[in-house]
């Protein structure tokens, strides 16, 4: 067996462990961060590398926003530890697809599928007795949607959507019917959304409309969008349908929101003076672990780019991210999954999502490159 191999199904055993202890809220959830130095020193053995350019991009724009919010940081004379933490783990899971895919040659599409084993794996250890309960599942499936409780719910669901929406367009039915079973099963409700908007796109440009593909077009929907979810938030913080949802549901904004509303407008007071310039990453969680007992993620992560790195800095992160990892018109619909998370969830700096995402648009890159060669 060549040492590359090895590597990844070290890696691969690594990932199940470190899953199965995230879904046990155990600090062996750390264990994920090994894969890097694991891929790394197996790298040693071999002389040629090559470094894919839109992984290298990605980290050059990360790197370049971070060090443009840490200068802000230090004029304000601030400082935090949780700075620190998220520059981390925005970085390791572009470092680690980039050491993975860094030997001419790599077989990407199975180093996919030998992920994506892993994931499921740990899925059914965890959930054993659960999903022994086969017809419990079923007729609590649909009831689901309106309570958000599911007996295997899980943020696995995050990346197995990403899986899932991956092998739907490679028309690998096996390998799609089975991730979508427990992409279904995880049941994020928000997730189960993303994937359907993604299909429903895809079926009626591919199908009924007919256009054809364009970077710069999908780019400026991929811009409209978030600029769209930003209004929005905008006009919910202005209290503009608080009376006419009152009015139509008998609920306030706040429980039709989740408990979101309150939250936003928290955050956007005590932020707004930072606006244009950014409060600084990490500032966020810090602020709402000090205040909120159960609630220290924001869920928006289009929000808290907008509000820690400011104005400037979202509009240089959102148009450059799409550019680079536009790799393809499949890439558009594995972008238009993870952007719907980025709206109404928080996955900008969970290692699996980023992870996955990056090792899939690895493999539509290297389709490109293929292509280019023949």
């Amino acid at each position: 067996m060549k040492i590359q191999t090895l590597a990844i199904y070290l890696s691969a055993f690594i990932l199940l462990l470190a899953s199965y202890f995230t879904s046990m809220e155990h600090s062996g959830r750390y264990l994920k961060y090994l894969i890097f130095p694991v891929v790394g020193i197996s790298l040693l053995f071999y002389r040629q590398l090559v470094i894919k350019k839109f992984l290298l991009n990605n980290f050059i724009l990360y790197l370049s926003l971070i060090f443009c919010n840490f200068l802000v940081m230090m004029f304000r004379g601030q400082s935090n530890t949780r700075f620190f933490e998220e520059v981390f783990l925005l970085l390791i899971p572009i470092l680690t697809v980039l050491a993975i895919t860094s030997l001419k040659g790599t077989d990407i599409r199975k180093t996919i599928d030998v992920f994506f084993t892993a994931y499921i794996l740990s899925f059914i250890l965890f959930f054993w007795k659960e999903l022994l309960d086969v017809v419990g599942l079923l007729s609590s499936f649909f009831d689901a949607f309106k309570l958000s409780e599911f007996p295997t719910e899980s943020w696995l669901a995050f990346p197995l959507g990403l899986f899932s929406t991956y092998y739907f367009f490679e028309k690998r039915k096996i390998y799609f019917v089975v991730s979508f079973l427990f992409f279904l099963l995880a049941f994020k409700r928000i997730a189960i959304l993303a994937f359907f908007i993604a299909i429903l796109v895809w079926f009626i440009y591919s199908k009924i409309i007919k256009i054809k593909f364009s970077p710069m077009g999908a780019l400026g929907y991929f811009v409209g969008l978030n600029i769209g979810f930003i209004g929005l938030i905008y006009l919910f913080i202005s209290d503009f349908f608080t009376h006419f949802i009152k009015t139509h549901t008998g609920i306030s904004i706040n429980h039709f929101t989740q408990g979101r509303f309150v939250v936003y407008k928290d955050v956007i007071n005590r932020f707004s003076e930072y606006l244009w310039t950014g409060s600084s990453l990490g500032s966020i969680h810090l602020y709402l672990e000090n205040k909120y007992e159960d609630y220290h993620f924001l869920h928006s992560d289009i929000f808290k780019v907008l509000i820690e790195f400011g104005v400037i800095l979202f509009v240089i992160w959102l148009v450059f991210f799409i550019m680079i990892n536009i790799k393809g018109k499949r890439s558009v619909f594995l972008l238009l999954f993870l952007n719907v998370l980025f709206i109404s969830d928080n996955v900008f700096i969970y290692f699996d999502t980023l992870f996955v995402f990056y090792l899939i648009v690895s493999k539509y890159d290297n389709d490109i490159s293929q292509k280019t060669i023949e």
